[in-house]
Parts: structure tokens; C-alpha cells; sequence
């Protein structure tokens, strides 16, 4: 089914490298990744999802389902952890 998850795996392989795999046994494919890459690029992706999420909806449901404070989290995470 198209609505289905999919397994996403990721395992560190040393220091610097991970190892991601997607779906069962890496059916949809394996990639061996740079670490801080990957962290900076899924941090990256949060944010823009929450900002769009905060910037869509009325304040009302913003605050509800506190898509703002995600997103002024993800900004202060990334600038503390990572420096930007």
C-alpha cells in the first residue's frame, strides 16, 4: 500500500559513518552516509517542515499541535549543537 511505512535503519559504522538502510533487508536501497551530514540534513528538513507547518495554519492550530515551538526548538538545537 502507498500509505504504508517503510523501516528506515540506521546503524553507526565507526566514527564518522553510518549506515542507512531502507525497507526490509535494504529492498529500497543501502547507503553507507557521513554522520554529520545526515544529522545536519534531517535537522535541516524538521525545520523547514515545522516553519511550513507554523506559517500554513491559524495561530489557533499552530498553537494547538505547538508547530512554532518545534520549529524555535529545532533553531535553537541546531545552533547550540551544531553551530548555525
Amino acid at each position: 500500500m502507498p500509505d504504508s511505512p517503510v523501516p528506515i535503519d540506521i546503524k553507526e559504522q565507526g566514527p564518522k559513518w553510518v549506515l542507512m538502510t531502507i525497507g526490509e533487508g535494504g529492498e529500497y536501497g543501502k547507503w553507507l552516509l557521513p554522520r554529520e551530514e545526515l544529522i545536519r540534513a534531517l535537522l535541516d528538513g524538521a525545520t523547514i517542515f515545522y516553519k511550513g507547518l507554523s506559517d500554513a495554519f491559524s495561530d489557533s492550530i499552530s498553537q494547538k499541535y505547538r508547530f512554532r515551538e518545534r520549529y524555535e526548538y529545532l533553531l535553537n538545537f541546531k545552533n547550540q549543537y551544531l553551530g548555525e
